[in-house]
């Protein structure tokens, strides 16, 4: 199954929920973050293509400092996702090609963006409003409205994403409320998964 939605609204907390029920889950930014590794070759031409400014003082590239270059900056953004995707694209199928037995989940982001869903038997979505989601990421990650927007921006908006869905989990709610979604969900799926 792959599990996308918005930019902040709650993609890691239903992995999580599926992880605590059985499922073996993967995320794309996992494998985002270890391309971004010094000594990588996506790292060198993430430098050729950025420059040094986006370096903290220990040499890794700061998470933070590409995404304000590249959030809002569309050529920016395209330059990024032609070294990272094609990488991450082959470590999925890879990964997918392991996990024939069982319910896998891949949390992918960018699922429709890049194309991703054929690769899928079910496409879950997670969706939560602009404001829960300005509130939650202001509190947890410290970021600025700005910050949300670009990034959410840079996005398919959320009700395409929801409309090609197999499955939706409103999060705007509790965890409890959350978590009665995704085990209704998991029974579904795992019931079809073992048949």
């Amino acid at each position: 199954m792959g599990l996308t939605g918005g930019f902040g609204t709650g993609k890691s907390t239903v992995a999580e929920m599926l992880t605590e029920l059985g499922a073996r889950v993967t995320d794309a930014d996992d494998l985002v973050h270890s391309l971004l590794r010094p000594g990588r070759r996506q790292y060198r031409e993430i430098l050729d293509l950025f420059g040094s400014s986006i370096l903290k003082p220990t040499g890794e590239i700061d998470h933070r400092l590409l995404a304000a270059k590249v959030f809002g900056h569309p050529r920016r953004l395209e330059g990024l996702n032609r070294i990272l995707h094609p990488p991450v694209l082959k470590a999925m199928e890879e990964e997918l090609e392991r996990r024939k037995k069982g319910v896998s989940v891949m949390v992918v982001p960018l699922l429709y963006e890049v194309g991703m869903e054929e690769l899928f038997d079910y496409v879950l979505v997670v969706r939560a409003d602009p404001e829960v989601v300005e509130k939650r990421n202001s509190f947890s990650r410290k970021m600025t409205g700005d910050e949300i927007n670009r990034r959410r921006d840079a996005q398919f908006p959320l009700v395409s994403k929801e409309e090609r869905a197999d499955f939706v989990i409103d999060n705007n709610g509790s965890p409890a409320e959350t978590r009665r979604q995704v085990e209704k969900i998991w029974r579904r799926i795992s019931a079809s998964e073992f048949q």
